[in-house]
């Protein structure tokens, strides 16, 4: 280094950090708006174009899923997801592994979560439901490893 060029202050290293943060925030949005539209187009499917109630008891009461419990299940279920991705890639020997490690964790999840669909009031509703958990979880996992697999 000479005299007249200057060593990167802590805050020029650290903005590249926020740099890249920002730019795997904006990277994971695609996904994130992606399961939400998926979700809510099956919810239409199931509910306005084939005129099945989606609904569920939940210990003796019945409770009707709305457009807005898809969106905000899918929002939460969709960050949580990438959250978790975010973390098992950053803290794996490699990115390769970590990312294997949370499609199994996520796959798992997904099935899991259908457990809950038992509660619905009908075989048809069921079938909704299942689809609306499975549609979230495989464009939550195929989004996240084609985003991670481009870096």
């Amino acid at each position: 280094m000479t005299s007249t060029e200057t060593a990167p202050s802590p805050a020029q290293s650290t903005g590249t950090n926020t740099d890249t943060r920002q730019a795997r925030l904006i990277s994971d949005l695609p996904v994130l708006a992606g399961s939400v539209l998926a979700a809510v187009a099956v919810w239409a499917l199931w509910t306005q174009a084939l005129g099945v109630d989606l609904a569920a008891d939940t210990g003796g009461t019945v409770r009707q899923i709305a457009v807005a419990d898809v969106v905000v299940a899918a929002v939460l279920a969709s960050t949580l997801g990438l959250l978790l991705c975010r973390l098992l890639v950053g803290k794996a020997a490699s990115p390769a592994t970590g990312l294997r490690r949370w499609t199994i964790t996520a796959v798992v999840v997904c099935l899991l979560s259908l457990l809950g669909t038992t509660g619905a009031v009908s075989v048809a509703a069921g079938a909704g439901l299942a689809s609306l958990h499975l549609v979230v979880g495989a464009t939550v996992v195929l989004g996240a490893r084609r985003t991670r697999r481009a870096r």
